[in-house]
């Protein structure tokens, strides 16, 4: 039967809404939005300051029970207490976030970005009396329940935005062959190429086999040896890695990142092309084999000039971030006092 003309519209809008609130969870589409949003928090940035930069504003103040569950939650995320530098550093981020998610309210990032509102209409549904109305309503509900001002995300992914912009590469950030080639030489230790290790293992776990697992390393290990296996031959007969049993090429600190100090200090001594250990790790023990080590080496400027580039790009970007949020704390803190 066919559709009355005068129903005609208001279906077509309806399909139009659909097709938008799709279309703005696509990732190519969040990544276009993000793009533009770039662009506008530039512009206002520059040409139409926030409200703080208009007049007085309210002082960011953190008091000793914020402070406290800041160090509560890194306890919980590292497994031990921040120390002092460790615990200003949390709060100097913090009040920076703070900051940030002010200046992106200010200039209404938080109610013309589809991200916020894709998150809050997803929040309102989750709490809302009535969770099937329109998009909009649960927007509404969700911003009179102050989620648009409490939410994690939302508050990262302003803060991130407005860092974006701060830091956002200018024409001048592109650095000339002198920049490159001054950069090189000031910084030749850091550019070096650490020795680096390739090695397999077979993982035994201690909290599997208890008391028993130097023994039962030190018996695969001659197994392994008697029978001459291969790495990739012996990997199924120990316990499982969540790792994997290969590892490397990797430099000597993010192996004691990934095992702790004693396992890479016994690591450094073990032959090559041999079955050897047990290693004691953060988790266990390990019979390894050594594939290869690499040296150190100091690759020329020119072979790694794509990584000086960034690098370059990179400190230019902090440092433009870091000016900026310096005006921002002076304003801030200086309205606390």
């Amino acid at each position: 039967m066919p559709t009355p003309r005068s129903s005609a519209p208001k279906q077509r809008r309806e399909r139009a809404r659909l097709f938008l609130a799709r279309a703005v969870r696509m990732p190519v589409v969040h990544y276009l939005l993000s793009g533009s949003f770039l662009f506008l928090i530039v512009s206002n940035l520059e040409a139409s300051p926030a409200s703080s930069q208009a007049g007085k504003v309210a002082p960011v103040l953190f008091d000793a029970g914020d402070i406290a569950q800041l160090e509560r939650e890194w306890a919980d995320q590292h497994g031990f207490p921040p120390d002092r530098r460790e615990g200003q550093a949390l709060l100097d981020r913090a009040i920076g976030d703070e900051i940030l998610f002010r200046e992106a309210r200010a200039l209404g990032l938080d109610r013309e970005d589809r991200v916020v509102g894709n998150r809050l209409v997803e929040l309102a549904r989750f709490v809302a009396v009535a969770p099937d109305d329109d998009e909009m309503e649960l927007e509404r509900q969700a911003r009179s329940l102050g989620f648009d001002r409490s939410d994690p995300v939302v508050r990262h992914h302003l803060v991130q935005m407005m860092e974006l912009a701060a830091s956002r590469p200018l024409p001048s950030d592109i650095p000339t062959e002198e920049d490159l080639r001054e950069y090189c030489d000031s910084h030749a230790q850091e550019l070096t190429r650490p020795a680096q290790t390739l090695l397999s293992h077979v993982y035994l776990s201690r909290q599997r086999r208890g008391a028993a697992v130097g023994r039962d390393a030190e018996v695969l290990r001659d197994i392994l040896r008697r029978t001459g296996a291969r790495p990739e031959e012996a990997a199924g007969q120990g316990d499982p890695f969540v790792r994997g049993s290969r590892v490397g090429p990797v430099a000597d600190a993010q192996l004691q990142a990934l095992f702790g100090a004693h396992f890479s200090a016994a690591i450094s001594r073990l032959p090559t092309g041999q079955w050897a250990g047990p290693v004691v790790s953060a988790y266990g023990m390990h019979v390894v084999w050594i594939h290869e080590r690499v040296p150190s080496y100091s690759p020329s400027c020119e072979s790694q000039r794509n990584r000086v580039v960034h690098l370059l790009l990179r400190r230019n970007r902090q440092e433009r971030l870091a000016k900026r949020m310096t005006t921002l704390r002076k304003r801030y803190l200086a309205s606390a006092d």
